[in-house]
């Protein structure tokens, strides 16, 4: 009756290409790790949407961030969640 839609993943070290925006929604240790990633595949002044974060993780990750070279870094909150976006300047 109905197909079942199967969607193919690869693995982020894998995707090539440069994207404008960019949205993770992982836990703080998976963001960590796949940042290098993150830059390498985010337009120069490109947006990055990240989520799935507690708010007292979220120095934690502004921190690399900087170090990497993102701008206009802000952390929204809501309950005890938190998300960041920041900018790829370069």
């Amino acid at each position: 009756m109905f197909g079942i839609h199967r969607p193919f993943f690869k693995p982020v070290v894998e995707l090539s290409g440069v994207f404008s925006i960019l949205v993770a929604n992982l836990t703080r240790d998976t963001l960590l790790e796949l940042l290098p990633d993150f830059q390498r595949l985010l337009d120069k002044n490109g947006t990055m949407i990240l989520s799935g974060l507690l708010q007292e993780q979220v120095q934690e990750v502004k921190k690399p961030l900087g170090i990497m070279g993102f701008k206009e870094i802000h952390a929204a909150t809501q309950a005890e969640w938190a998300c960041i976006t920041a900018r790829r300047m370069e």
